[in-house]
């Protein structure tokens, strides 16, 4: 408002900032899911730290995210029933 003493002329503030931040990101990663080679919703072996072989009792034909025969709801490619990684989950 004119008149009222201040200057809103170059304001930066912590809620603009906030709102730059997060659009910025949400562009990110639609960019980033929208690159070729990037099956929708799942991530890369290297991610979630992928290994064939299990963790202690913790593998991939006990995970809730596996799908027989070598597949995984989040994890991009075939994955072995004894592999594991990071976002090991057990069946319920």
């Amino acid at each position: 408002m004119a008149g009222d003493g201040q200057d809103k002329t170059g304001d930066l503030s912590r809620r603009n900032l906030l709102t730059f931040a997060f659009v910025g990101t949400g562009i990110a990663v639609a960019g980033a899911l929208a690159s070729p080679g990037i099956a929708a919703g799942k991530v890369s072996k290297k991610v979630v730290s992928y290994q064939d072989m299990p963790k202690g009792a913790a593998k991939c034909a006990t995970c809730a995210s596996f799908q027989p025969p070598a597949a995984c709801k989040v994890v991009d490619g075939a994955v072995s029933p004894n592999g594991w990684c990071s976002i090991y989950a057990k069946k319920p």
